[in-house]
């Protein structure tokens, strides 16, 4: 019997970050602009659980805190899913809490864009600490093995989650591992 956990090591919640392969009729696909379309498309489904119960359904195996019951109305994607292309790792979806993490340092750094806009200059010390926060916290969250999704069966499989495309459409997800 397979069981779907997520973050192994400790108590699961909804918070994670899988890897992320997409899949556009029947071919794996690394162009960036395809593979964050895919992703929005799967994002916006989820965020909507009940117009996708058969989507909401496997996710949460894989994320239980996953709410299957729905979100407020005007609840964005962004909210609860990041995006994350690293060019040598990969590319991963961030749920929950790591995506709540992933933008508030995001945030960091636009305002001190803002500010180095208002200044009519484009780079500051600060706004390089903001880069450099930003880019560690990806960089920690990558590497943390507790918060990868998981199979248990007589041990512990990391998952990749995939995203298949018919055309430009959602067909799809499977969790494989």
């Amino acid at each position: 019997m397979i069981s779907a956990i997520n973050n192994c090591p400790n108590s699961p919640n909804f918070t994670g970050v899988v890897p992320l392969r997409v899949f556009v009729d029947g071919q794996q696909t690394y162009d960036a602009k395809i593979i964050k379309s895919a992703t929005r498309k799967l994002t916006s489904a989820l965020i909507k659980p009940q117009e996708n119960p058969n989507l909401a359904e496997l996710f949460s195996k894989f994320d239980p805190q996953y709410k299957k019951g729905g979100y407020a109305q005007n609840a964005r994607p962004s909210d609860f899913f990041k995006l994350i292309i690293d060019r040598y790792r990969g590319v991963f979806l961030a749920t929950g809490e790591q995506t709540e993490i992933i933008n508030r340092y995001g945030k960091d750094v636009g305002k001190e864009k803002l500010l180095c806009k208002e200044r009519r200059t484009t780079n500051s010390l600060d706004l390089e600490i903001a880069k450099r926060k930003y880019s560690d916290i990806i960089s920690t969250i990558l590497s943390s093995a507790k918060l990868r999704f998981c199979t248990i069966t007589d041990k512990w499989n990391l998952v990749t989650l995939n995203i298949n495309i018919k055309g430009k459409k959602l067909e799809n997800i499977l969790f494989t591992t």
